[in-house]
C-alpha cells in the first residue's frame, strides 16, 4: 500500500527535476543568444566608428590637399565651343607622394583629385595619397598606363564612397539633366608636362567585366571594334564622332552596393605642353 502511494511522488519529484532542468536549459540558451547578439551588436558598432574615423581621416588629407594646391585655369576654344584648361603644379604634389602622374578635376562634380599610380591595381585600393592604410582608397591610374605618353585607353579607378568623396560624384552622370550644361561634358587631366582636356562620349553602367579594361590593340580595326562597342552601350548620344587615332580617358568606379560598375569614356580633344 505504501509502495502504490510513494510511486508517484516519486514520479513527481522526477517529473519536476526534469521540467527544473529543461527551464534551465532554456534560461541557458536565452542567456547565450542575448550575450552573442550584445557582442554582434558591440562589433557592428565598432565596425562603423572605424570606418567613421577612418573617412574622416580621408576627408583631412583631401581638405589639406586642396589648400595647398593652387589650380590655375584659362578659358580656351575648342571646336567651336568654349571650355576651361587647368594647370596645376604636380611637382609639389610628387614631392609629398612620388607616385603622383597628374591631377583630375570633372566639371559639375566634386572630384577634384592629385592621380597616383602603383605597380598594381590593388594598392591605392586601401592607401590614401599618404600611402596610409584607408578603406576610401585613393584616385589611381592603371599600372599599365603611360602617362608621358599617353595610351589608346587611359584608365582611372576610385571607389564610389558613402561620405561622397573620391567618385561617388560619378553617379551624378547617371541624370540626363546633369548634361544640360555643356561645360559638364569636360574633363582637365593635368600631368608634370601638359594640360589635357577630355570631352565625355559615352555612359552606362555594366556588370564588372575587363573588356572596358582594354589597354592594347592590335590593330586600328580592332581599336574601332572598341570604340563602337563602348559607344554603343552609352545611357545616352553623345553625337561625337572618334576615330583610330583619337585618345580615350576612361574613368571606373562600382556601383549597385559594388554589383556594378558605372564607366565614363572621354575623348582627348586639347593638349597644351608646359
Amino acid at each position: 500500500m505504501s509502495n502504490n502511494i510513494e510511486q508517484p511522488k516519486r514520479r513527481r519529484i522526477q517529473q519536476d527535476k526534469k521540467t527544473k532542468k529543461v527551464k534551465a536549459k532554456k534560461i541557458s540558451l536565452i542567456s547565450i543568444i542575448r550575450l552573442v547578439s550584445f557582442l554582434v551588436i558591440l562589433i557592428c558598432i565598432g565596425i562603423i566608428i572605424y570606418r567613421y574615423i577612418n573617412l574622416k581621416k580621408a576627408d583631412k588629407i583631401i581638405e589639406s590637399l586642396n589648400n595647398d594646391i593652387q589650380v590655375n585655369d584659362k578659358n580656351i576654344e575648342v571646336n567651336g565651343a568654349t571650355a576651361t584648361l587647368i594647370d596645376t603644379d604636380v611637382n609639389s604634389l610628387k614631392q609629398k607622394n612620388s607616385d603622383t602622374v597628374g591631377y583630375i578635376k570633372i566639371n559639375g562634380t566634386n572630384i577634384n583629385y592629385p592621380v597616383v599610380q602603383s605597380n598594381d591595381n590593388d594598392y591605392y585600393l586601401k592607401h590614401s595619397f599618404t600611402k596610409s592604410y584607408s578603406q576610401s582608397g585613393w584616385i589611381f591610374l592603371d599600372y599599365r598606363n603611360n602617362i608621358d605618353t599617353l595610351d589608346k585607353n587611359n584608365i582611372i579607378y576610385g571607389h564610389n564612397m558613402i561620405n561622397g568623396t573620391m567618385f561617388s560624384n560619378l553617379t551624378k552622370m547617371l541624370n540626363k539633366n546633369f548634361f544640360n550644361d555643356d561645360q559638364n561634358l569636360y574633363i582637365n587631366l593635368d600631368t608634370q608636362t601638359r594640360s589635357t582636356l577630355w570631352k565625355i562620349f559615352s555612359v552606362y553602367v555594366t556588370n564588372p567585366e575587363t573588356y572596358y579594361l582594354s589597354v592594347n590593340f592590335k590593330s586600328d580595326s580592332e581599336y574601332l571594334d572598341f570604340i563602337n562597342n563602348i559607344k554603343s552601350k552609352s545611357m545616352y548620344s553623345f553625337n561625337e564622332n572618334l576615330n583610330s587615332n583619337d585618345k580615350i580617358l576612361t574613368l571606373s568606379t562600382c556601383t549597385n552596393l559594388n554589383t556594378k560598375r558605372l564607366v565614363i569614356h572621354a575623348k582627348l580633344i586639347f593638349e597644351e605642353n608646359k
